[in-house]
Protein backbone atom coordinates (compact mmCIF):
# COMPACT_ATOMS: atom_id res chain seq x y z
CA UNK A 1 0.00 0.00 0.00
CA UNK A 2 1.29 3.21 -0.24
CA UNK A 3 1.77 5.79 2.36
CA UNK A 4 1.83 9.72 1.85
CA UNK A 5 4.18 11.53 4.23
CA UNK A 6 5.08 14.89 5.06
CA UNK A 7 5.14 17.05 8.05
CA UNK A 8 1.95 17.19 9.33
CA UNK A 9 0.00 13.92 8.41
CA UNK A 10 0.05 10.30 6.66
CA UNK A 11 -2.16 8.43 4.98
CA UNK A 12 -2.54 5.20 5.01
CA UNK A 13 -4.06 3.51 1.63
CA UNK A 14 -5.95 0.16 2.58
CA UNK A 15 -4.03 -2.71 1.12
CA UNK A 16 -5.23 -5.93 2.64
CA UNK A 17 -7.65 -5.74 5.77
CA UNK A 18 -5.26 -7.28 9.06
CA UNK A 19 -2.14 -7.67 6.96
CA UNK A 20 0.65 -5.74 8.56
CA UNK A 21 2.29 -2.92 7.60
CA UNK A 22 5.70 -1.07 8.13
CA UNK A 23 6.34 1.18 10.79
CA UNK A 24 5.13 5.07 9.28
CA UNK A 25 8.65 6.56 10.85
CA UNK A 26 8.17 9.83 12.88
CA UNK A 27 8.03 12.66 11.26
CA UNK A 28 10.53 16.03 11.95
CA UNK A 29 9.80 19.72 11.96
CA UNK A 30 12.29 22.27 13.26
CA UNK A 31 11.10 23.68 16.82
CA UNK A 32 9.02 20.99 17.52
CA UNK A 33 9.37 17.82 18.69
CA UNK A 34 6.55 14.79 17.57
CA UNK A 35 4.38 13.34 19.80
CA UNK A 36 2.80 10.44 17.86
CA UNK A 37 -0.01 10.57 15.79
CA UNK A 38 -3.70 11.20 15.92
CA UNK A 39 -5.62 8.92 15.91
CA UNK A 40 -2.74 5.96 17.11
CA UNK A 41 -1.98 4.45 14.11
CA UNK A 42 -2.31 0.43 14.35
CA UNK A 43 -0.65 -2.35 13.68
CA UNK A 44 -2.34 -3.74 10.89
CA UNK A 45 -4.14 -1.94 7.67
CA UNK A 46 -7.27 -0.39 8.61
CA UNK A 47 -10.37 -1.04 6.39
CA UNK A 48 -10.89 2.07 5.02
CA UNK A 49 -8.11 4.81 3.75
CA UNK A 50 -7.25 6.63 7.36
CA UNK A 51 -5.01 10.05 7.84
CA UNK A 52 -3.44 10.21 10.39
CA UNK A 53 -2.62 13.85 11.72
CA UNK A 54 0.78 14.73 13.85
CA UNK A 55 0.63 16.07 16.87
CA UNK A 56 3.50 18.69 18.12
CA UNK A 57 4.82 20.17 21.10
CA UNK A 58 7.03 23.63 20.44
CA UNK A 59 10.07 23.77 21.74
CA UNK A 60 10.91 26.48 24.19
CA UNK A 61 13.03 28.88 21.71
CA UNK A 62 10.18 28.10 19.36
CA UNK A 63 7.44 29.40 22.03
CA UNK A 64 9.39 32.36 22.82
CA UNK A 65 10.30 33.33 19.26
CA UNK A 66 6.32 32.33 18.74
CA UNK A 67 4.80 34.31 21.68
CA UNK A 68 7.31 37.61 21.31
CA UNK A 69 5.82 37.83 17.34
CA UNK A 70 1.95 37.22 18.73
CA UNK A 71 1.99 40.09 21.09
CA UNK A 72 4.39 42.10 19.18
CA UNK A 73 1.92 45.09 18.29
CA UNK A 74 -0.43 44.51 20.88
CA UNK A 75 0.44 46.61 23.38
CA UNK A 76 -1.12 50.34 23.81
CA UNK A 77 0.28 52.92 25.97
CA UNK A 78 -2.36 53.89 28.09
CA UNK A 79 -0.14 55.98 30.71
CA UNK A 80 3.31 57.51 29.57
CA UNK A 81 5.81 56.17 31.73
CA UNK A 82 6.74 58.72 34.49
CA UNK A 83 3.81 60.48 34.64
CA UNK A 84 0.28 59.65 36.73
CA UNK A 85 -2.65 60.61 36.46
CA UNK A 86 -5.42 61.81 38.90
CA UNK A 87 -9.12 60.68 38.42
CA UNK A 88 -11.01 63.61 40.53
CA UNK A 89 -14.82 62.26 40.42
CA UNK A 90 -17.14 65.01 41.53
CA UNK A 91 -20.67 63.83 40.57
CA UNK A 92 -22.48 61.10 39.45
CA UNK A 93 -21.93 61.36 35.87
CA UNK A 94 -19.64 58.60 34.95
CA UNK A 95 -22.81 56.40 35.42
CA UNK A 96 -25.86 58.74 35.27
CA UNK A 97 -25.66 59.46 31.92
CA UNK A 98 -26.92 55.97 31.17
CA UNK A 99 -28.52 54.59 34.15
CA UNK A 100 -30.90 56.61 36.22
CA UNK A 101 -30.35 57.94 39.71
CA UNK A 102 -32.94 55.71 42.40
CA UNK A 103 -36.09 55.97 42.09
CA UNK A 104 -38.02 56.95 45.86
CA UNK A 105 -38.13 54.14 48.29
CA UNK A 106 -36.55 51.68 46.10
CA UNK A 107 -34.14 50.40 48.09
CA UNK A 108 -33.71 46.96 46.18
CA UNK A 109 -33.28 49.78 42.87
CA UNK A 110 -30.12 51.12 44.62
CA UNK A 111 -28.88 47.29 45.62
CA UNK A 112 -28.64 46.29 42.58
CA UNK A 113 -27.46 49.63 40.89
CA UNK A 114 -24.35 49.65 42.59
CA UNK A 115 -23.37 46.99 40.40
CA UNK A 116 -23.12 48.90 37.87
CA UNK A 117 -21.52 52.48 39.04
CA UNK A 118 -18.12 51.38 38.41
CA UNK A 119 -15.16 52.45 40.36
CA UNK A 120 -14.97 56.43 39.49
CA UNK A 121 -17.09 57.75 42.36
CA UNK A 122 -18.84 60.73 43.40
CA UNK A 123 -16.13 62.46 45.94
CA UNK A 124 -13.35 59.01 44.85
CA UNK A 125 -9.94 60.16 44.10
CA UNK A 126 -8.17 57.50 42.06
CA UNK A 127 -4.59 58.22 41.07
CA UNK A 128 -2.82 55.62 38.26
CA UNK A 129 0.64 55.07 37.68
CA UNK A 130 2.09 54.58 34.38
CA UNK A 131 1.05 51.46 32.33
CA UNK A 132 -0.39 49.73 28.90
CA UNK A 133 -2.61 47.66 27.88
CA UNK A 134 -3.07 44.68 25.30
CA UNK A 135 -5.49 45.80 21.99
CA UNK A 136 -6.55 42.55 22.15
CA UNK A 137 -8.01 39.48 24.53
CA UNK A 138 -5.56 36.89 24.96
CA UNK A 139 -6.21 34.25 21.92
CA UNK A 140 -6.29 30.69 21.94
CA UNK A 141 -3.11 30.51 20.07
CA UNK A 142 -1.16 32.17 22.48
CA UNK A 143 -2.21 30.61 25.59
CA UNK A 144 -1.93 27.26 24.50
CA UNK A 145 2.23 27.71 23.34
CA UNK A 146 2.74 29.02 26.60
CA UNK A 147 0.18 26.60 28.98
CA UNK A 148 0.59 23.65 26.29
CA UNK A 149 -2.94 23.33 26.69
CA UNK A 150 -6.18 24.97 24.99
CA UNK A 151 -9.25 24.61 27.76
CA UNK A 152 -11.50 26.45 25.24
CA UNK A 153 -15.04 25.63 25.24
CA UNK A 154 -15.21 27.10 21.76
CA UNK A 155 -12.07 25.49 20.47
CA UNK A 156 -13.95 24.03 16.95
CA UNK A 157 -16.43 25.61 14.51
CA UNK A 158 -15.63 29.45 14.27
CA UNK A 159 -17.85 31.47 12.39
CA UNK A 160 -17.75 31.52 9.12
CA UNK A 161 -14.23 33.45 7.67
CA UNK A 162 -12.89 33.36 11.45
CA UNK A 163 -9.50 31.83 12.63
CA UNK A 164 -10.31 29.75 15.13
CA UNK A 165 -6.54 30.14 16.59
CA UNK A 166 -7.67 33.86 16.79
CA UNK A 167 -10.51 33.41 18.87
CA UNK A 168 -10.28 34.51 22.74
CA UNK A 169 -8.92 31.74 25.23
CA UNK A 170 -12.15 31.06 26.93
CA UNK A 171 -12.91 28.82 30.02
CA UNK A 172 -9.68 30.16 32.56
CA UNK A 173 -10.16 30.99 36.25
CA UNK A 174 -8.10 33.65 37.72
CA UNK A 175 -4.96 31.46 38.46
CA UNK A 176 -4.70 29.91 35.72
CA UNK A 177 -4.74 33.17 33.76
CA UNK A 178 -1.77 34.71 36.61
CA UNK A 179 -0.45 31.67 35.74
CA UNK A 180 -0.19 32.62 32.04
CA UNK A 181 1.25 36.25 32.94
CA UNK A 182 4.15 34.94 35.28
CA UNK A 183 5.14 31.80 32.76
CA UNK A 184 4.60 34.59 29.89
CA UNK A 185 7.01 37.17 31.70
CA UNK A 186 9.48 34.30 32.45
CA UNK A 187 9.85 32.86 28.56
CA UNK A 188 10.11 36.83 27.40
CA UNK A 189 13.12 37.71 30.47
CA UNK A 190 10.86 39.96 32.39
CA UNK A 191 9.82 39.95 36.08
CA UNK A 192 7.18 38.11 37.42
CA UNK A 193 4.37 39.99 38.97
CA UNK A 194 2.72 37.48 41.16
CA UNK A 195 3.78 35.46 43.62
CA UNK A 196 2.24 32.34 45.71
CA UNK A 197 3.27 30.80 48.88
CA UNK A 198 5.20 27.60 48.06
CA UNK A 199 5.27 28.42 44.09
CA UNK A 200 9.11 28.26 43.30
CA UNK A 201 9.19 27.17 39.47
CA UNK A 202 6.44 29.13 37.46
CA UNK A 203 7.98 28.28 34.39
CA UNK A 204 7.37 24.34 34.93
CA UNK A 205 4.41 24.76 36.79
CA UNK A 206 1.62 22.19 35.27
CA UNK A 207 -1.63 23.00 34.17
CA UNK A 208 -3.12 20.03 36.48
CA UNK A 209 -1.09 21.90 39.54
CA UNK A 210 -3.51 25.29 39.44
CA UNK A 211 -6.42 24.76 41.69
CA UNK A 212 -9.37 24.32 40.62
CA UNK A 213 -12.78 23.21 42.15
CA UNK A 214 -13.53 19.76 42.27
CA UNK A 215 -13.59 16.71 44.51
CA UNK A 216 -10.18 17.37 46.15
CA UNK A 217 -12.08 20.02 48.23
CA UNK A 218 -13.06 17.35 50.02
CA UNK A 219 -9.39 17.81 51.66
CA UNK A 220 -8.36 19.56 54.01
CA UNK A 221 -4.75 19.53 52.57
CA UNK A 222 -6.24 20.97 48.78
CA UNK A 223 -8.20 23.22 50.92
CA UNK A 224 -5.18 24.76 52.26
CA UNK A 225 -3.45 24.89 49.05
CA UNK A 226 -6.25 26.75 47.42
CA UNK A 227 -6.23 29.37 50.06
CA UNK A 228 -2.03 30.28 49.03
CA UNK A 229 -3.67 30.59 46.08
CA UNK A 230 -6.27 32.80 47.26
CA UNK A 231 -3.00 34.90 49.36
CA UNK A 232 -1.79 35.70 45.81
CA UNK A 233 0.51 39.04 46.20
CA UNK A 234 0.29 40.99 43.24
CA UNK A 235 3.90 43.41 42.35
CA UNK A 236 2.67 46.33 40.11
CA UNK A 237 6.56 47.57 40.82
CA UNK A 238 7.54 44.58 38.49
CA UNK A 239 8.11 44.86 34.66
CA UNK A 240 6.13 41.78 33.81
CA UNK A 241 2.53 40.53 32.39
CA UNK A 242 -0.29 40.33 34.61
CA UNK A 243 -4.16 41.71 34.63
CA UNK A 244 -4.95 45.12 34.37
CA UNK A 245 -6.38 46.56 37.84
CA UNK A 246 -10.22 46.63 37.92
CA UNK A 247 -9.31 50.83 38.23
CA UNK A 248 -6.69 50.38 34.91
CA UNK A 249 -9.24 48.58 33.00
CA UNK A 250 -12.03 51.11 33.40
CA UNK A 251 -9.69 54.02 32.95
CA UNK A 252 -8.85 52.28 29.32
CA UNK A 253 -12.59 51.08 28.39
CA UNK A 254 -13.73 54.93 28.65
CA UNK A 255 -10.84 55.98 26.22
CA UNK A 256 -7.92 57.22 29.28
CA UNK A 257 -9.31 60.89 29.43
CA UNK A 258 -11.80 61.69 31.80
CA UNK A 259 -12.48 64.89 29.98
CA UNK A 260 -13.51 63.51 26.78
CA UNK A 261 -17.08 62.75 25.48
CA UNK A 262 -15.99 59.10 25.23
CA UNK A 263 -15.55 59.04 29.26
CA UNK A 264 -19.27 58.88 29.98
CA UNK A 265 -20.24 56.25 27.07
CA UNK A 266 -22.15 53.41 28.92
CA UNK A 267 -19.86 51.01 26.81
CA UNK A 268 -16.72 50.73 24.95
CA UNK A 269 -17.08 53.14 22.08
CA UNK A 270 -20.66 53.74 22.02
CA UNK A 271 -23.11 54.81 24.41
CA UNK A 272 -26.83 54.43 25.26
CA UNK A 273 -29.80 55.99 23.10
CA UNK A 274 -30.82 57.51 26.46
CA UNK A 275 -30.53 56.49 30.12
CA UNK A 276 -32.84 54.25 31.57
CA UNK A 277 -33.61 52.24 34.35
CA UNK A 278 -31.49 48.82 34.85
CA UNK A 279 -34.16 46.86 35.56
CA UNK A 280 -36.92 48.13 33.07
CA UNK A 281 -37.99 46.42 29.81
CA UNK A 282 -36.95 49.87 27.68
CA UNK A 283 -32.84 49.39 29.07
CA UNK A 284 -32.95 46.63 26.38
CA UNK A 285 -35.11 48.65 23.96
CA UNK A 286 -33.00 51.07 23.86
CA UNK A 287 -29.70 49.43 23.75
CA UNK A 288 -31.25 48.40 20.14
CA UNK A 289 -30.74 51.82 19.27
CA UNK A 290 -27.31 52.46 19.60
CA UNK A 291 -24.36 51.01 17.25
CA UNK A 292 -23.21 48.39 20.45
CA UNK A 293 -23.26 46.02 17.24
CA UNK A 294 -20.50 47.58 15.09
CA UNK A 295 -18.12 47.48 18.51
CA UNK A 296 -19.17 44.01 20.41
CA UNK A 297 -20.11 40.71 20.02
CA UNK A 298 -22.53 40.74 22.41
CA UNK A 299 -26.63 38.92 23.10
CA UNK A 300 -28.21 40.34 20.36
CA UNK A 301 -26.25 38.16 17.98
CA UNK A 302 -25.51 35.45 20.56
CA UNK A 303 -25.39 31.78 18.71
CA UNK A 304 -24.58 29.25 20.94
CA UNK A 305 -23.53 27.03 18.15
CA UNK A 306 -20.17 29.94 17.41
CA UNK A 307 -19.72 31.10 20.74
CA UNK A 308 -17.30 33.40 20.51
CA UNK A 309 -15.31 35.42 18.12
CA UNK A 310 -11.88 36.05 16.62
CA UNK A 311 -10.31 38.97 18.09
CA UNK A 312 -10.56 42.29 16.90
CA UNK A 313 -13.21 42.18 14.22
CA UNK A 314 -15.27 45.13 15.86
CA UNK A 315 -14.43 48.75 15.51
CA UNK A 316 -12.10 49.59 18.86
CA UNK A 317 -12.98 52.48 21.21
CA UNK A 318 -11.01 55.76 21.04
CA UNK A 319 -7.69 54.27 22.65
CA UNK A 320 -7.78 51.77 20.06
CA UNK A 321 -8.61 48.61 22.17
CA UNK A 322 -10.90 45.91 20.71
CA UNK A 323 -13.76 43.48 22.40
CA UNK A 324 -13.72 45.67 25.86
CA UNK A 325 -17.31 45.35 25.60
CA UNK A 326 -18.61 41.37 24.75
CA UNK A 327 -16.74 38.27 23.51
CA UNK A 328 -15.19 37.35 26.59
CA UNK A 329 -15.51 39.10 30.28
CA UNK A 330 -12.04 39.70 31.51
CA UNK A 331 -10.33 39.42 34.68
CA UNK A 332 -8.65 41.92 36.72
CA UNK A 333 -5.58 41.79 39.32
CA UNK A 334 -8.49 42.89 41.48
CA UNK A 335 -9.99 40.54 44.53
CA UNK A 336 -13.58 42.11 44.46
CA UNK A 337 -14.53 44.61 47.33
CA UNK A 338 -17.14 47.30 48.01
CA UNK A 339 -15.88 50.20 46.89
CA UNK A 340 -16.61 53.08 49.12
CA UNK A 341 -16.58 57.25 48.64
CA UNK A 342 -15.19 59.62 49.48
CA UNK A 343 -11.43 58.15 49.81
CA UNK A 344 -8.51 58.79 47.79
CA UNK A 345 -6.92 55.47 46.61
CA UNK A 346 -3.67 55.21 44.23
CA UNK A 347 -3.25 51.98 42.25
CA UNK A 348 -6.18 50.37 43.80
CA UNK A 349 -6.07 46.31 44.03
CA UNK A 350 -9.34 45.63 45.75
CA UNK A 351 -8.87 43.06 48.21
CA UNK A 352 -5.79 41.19 49.34
CA UNK A 353 -7.60 37.73 48.95
CA UNK A 354 -8.58 36.61 45.64
CA UNK A 355 -11.44 33.91 46.80
CA UNK A 356 -13.74 36.30 44.87
CA UNK A 357 -12.40 37.99 41.60
CA UNK A 358 -13.92 40.88 39.47
CA UNK A 359 -14.50 40.32 35.80
CA UNK A 360 -15.45 43.18 33.25
CA UNK A 361 -16.73 43.59 29.99
CA UNK A 362 -19.59 41.27 29.53
CA UNK A 363 -19.46 38.30 27.04
CA UNK A 364 -20.70 37.28 23.89
CA UNK A 365 -24.13 36.15 25.20
CA UNK A 366 -24.21 39.44 27.39
CA UNK A 367 -26.91 41.88 27.15
CA UNK A 368 -26.42 45.41 27.20
CA UNK A 369 -26.57 45.75 31.09
CA UNK A 370 -23.18 43.21 30.72
CA UNK A 371 -21.43 45.41 28.60
CA UNK A 372 -21.62 48.51 30.43
CA UNK A 373 -17.86 49.58 30.80
CA UNK A 374 -18.94 50.22 34.84
CA UNK A 375 -20.47 47.02 35.42
CA UNK A 376 -18.48 45.05 37.76
CA UNK A 377 -19.71 41.46 38.62
CA UNK A 378 -18.31 38.95 41.21
CA UNK A 379 -16.13 35.66 40.22
CA UNK A 380 -14.81 33.39 41.86
CA UNK A 381 -11.27 32.60 40.83
CA UNK A 382 -11.32 28.32 41.95
CA UNK A 383 -14.49 27.75 39.88
CA UNK A 384 -14.26 24.87 38.07
CA UNK A 385 -13.14 25.46 34.51
CA UNK A 386 -16.23 23.77 33.21
CA UNK A 387 -18.83 25.46 34.67
CA UNK A 388 -21.08 28.03 33.02
CA UNK A 389 -19.41 31.44 34.36
CA UNK A 390 -16.05 30.17 33.12
CA UNK A 391 -17.18 29.34 29.59
CA UNK A 392 -17.24 32.72 29.02
CA UNK A 393 -14.71 33.99 30.69
CA UNK A 394 -10.83 35.14 29.10
CA UNK A 395 -8.39 37.92 30.02
CA UNK A 396 -6.20 40.34 28.56
CA UNK A 397 -2.65 41.81 29.30
CA UNK A 398 -1.11 44.41 30.96
CA UNK A 399 2.19 46.01 32.14
CA UNK A 400 3.48 48.43 34.56
CA UNK A 401 5.60 51.03 33.01
CA UNK A 402 8.27 52.13 35.27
Amino acid sequence: GAVKENSDSVTQVCKKVGEKFKDIPNPTKKGYTFMGWSPSVPETYPTKDETYTAMWKMNKDTVKEFASDHIKDWFVTVIPQGQTVVIETKDNSSWNTYINETPEDDEEYDYQKEYFKGVFLKDRTVELSSFSISKFEVTQALFEAVMEINPSKYSSNPAEGEIQELRPVDTVNWFDAITFCNKLSLLLGLEPVYSVEGITDWENLSYSDIPHKNDNLNSDEYYEYVDKWNDTKTDLSKNGYRLPTEAEWEFAARGGNPKAKEWKYACAGVTLAKNVYIDSPEFDKYSVETDLSDYAWYGDHYDSEIGTHQVGLKKPNSLGLYDMSGNVEEWCSDGWEGIYSPETVKDPLGNDNHHTGVTRGGTFSSYYLGCLVSSRPDGNPAFTRSSNQMENTGFRLARSIR
